[in-house]
């Protein structure tokens, strides 16, 4: 995999192609040819303008507990988006307007915490998604499934 030149900056650093801030709290940049899962790591708190935009063959997003906003079309132009998981178990990520733009909601699962579902479903950004599931843990160590599809009505 290539550097980028501004990788050079002190404000940014790079893991696997991804570009964040230098403090690891905002996703930057993904490389348009990701092409599977992509789990944000924990500690990131903002997914940046257009973020993955571009990235058609992205297919399940995995978003951690530490992010609390998803800026304007961060997901844009990703066609291939077929899951969404959301771990954050006290708030409703704020996502900015088009976030999730070219993404078909119809058939994208959005997944977050049970006692969530009923927000996410009237707030807007998410609530056009037509499939909320929620989420149960599983077990201890932070692993989740699914525990009933919820369609919006």
């Amino acid at each position: 995999m290539t550097t980028i030149p501004f990788l050079r900056n002190p404000k940014h650093t790079q893991q696997s192609g991804v570009i964040y801030s230098a403090d690891g709290k905002t996703l930057i940049h993904c490389p348009k040819n990701y092409s599977r899962e992509f789990e944000i790591p924990e500690g990131v708190e903002i997914i940046g303008i257009e973020a993955f935009a571009g990235c058609r063959q992205l297919t399940a997003i995995k978003i951690p507990a530490s992010t609390c906003k998803i800026a304007f079309m961060a997901f844009s132009k990703c066609p291939g988006l077929k899951s969404i998981k959301i771990f954050n178990q006290t708030n409703v990520i704020r996502a900015d307007e088009d976030a999730f733009s070219d993404i078909d909601k119809n058939i994208c699962l959005l997944m977050v915490p049970e006692q969530l579902v009923f927000v996410y479903k009237k707030t807007p950004g998410w609530s056009e998604f037509k499939n909320i599931v929620s989420l149960e843990k599983s077990n201890s160590n932070n692993t989740y499934s699914i525990h009933s599809l919820k369609q919006v009505i």
